[in-house]
């Protein structure tokens, strides 16, 4: 993820100078300034290579956007105010075609009708998850934010028995009775007031998971104060999550 310092508008393109950051927001406030001067990089982009802008939250806050390219590539910027943020969009639309910068997600989503697409079968179920998690302020550049997908089955043993796919009635975590049993019982009585307190979606599960994957194995090792997580805790089979 880039975090933005200063950017310049051309004719053809705009260049980032940007400080490239860890991904985990807390490296920002132990990191020194060597550290920090290591990512120091340039990124230009030619304005005809821009397929999309999106608006996009970080933390919460309105303050970032993504920009994907035509090449299938993707950049996350965080302007850390929505002032800036709003005064980098309104440069923009003055270079770009007004239909690129898609400001509001949700009427985007529904003017290109992809449900009904999905519905009628023209458009395939992955393809479809994966345009709810674009739109729904997921990115692949920010792992507190990273892609969900549901989970489909109780266990993976066949997967083409149709008794191990899950009931969508219920969350996830409760896919098992006894589960379902338990969490009745024990009601609401967490201090968050809720029956699933802990966000399945944050910097550290999207790294438990991806971390035999380059550039992910790097983030744990982070993570971990610069070594790898105990084995016993560490992802090791999806039969066994």
């Amino acid at each position: 993820m880039f975090f933005k310092k200063n950017f310049l508008i051309f004719q053809s393109n705009i260049k980032f100078d940007i400080k490239k950051y860890d991904e985990n927001p807390f490296y920002l406030i132990s990191c020194s300034k060597s550290d920090l001067e290591q990512y120091e990089k340039q990124i230009i982009i030619p304005y005809n290579c821009i397929y999309q802008i999106i608006l996009r939250k970080f933390l919460f806050y309105d303050v970032a956007i993504e920009i994907f390219l035509l090449n299938g590539k993707s950049y996350f910027f965080n302007f850390y105010s929505v002032n800036n943020k709003n005064k980098f969009i309104k440069i923009m639309s003055e270079k770009i075609k007004d239909d690129i910068i898609i400001k509001n997600s949700v009427e985007y989503f529904e003017k290109n009708r992809f449900l009904n697409k999905w519905v009628d079968g023209t458009l395939p179920t992955l393809n479809y998850l994966l345009l709810i998690n674009k739109f729904s302020d997921r990115s692949y550049n920010v792992l507190s934010q990273y892609l969900i997908l549901p989970w489909l089955f109780l266990n993976f043993d066949n997967i083409y028995n149709s008794e191990n796919i899950r009931n969508f009635n219920t969350p996830w975590l409760m896919k098992f009775q006894e589960k379902k049993e338990q969490k009745k019982k024990e009601g609401l009585k967490n201090e968050f007031k809720s029956h699933f307190p802990n966000l399945y979606s944050n910097y550290m599960y999207s790294v438990h998971y991806l971390f035999r994957l380059y550039p992910y194995i790097n983030c744990q090792i982070k993570l971990q104060e610069n070594r790898f997580d105990a084995p016993t805790r560490q992802f090791y089979s999806i039969f066994e999550t």
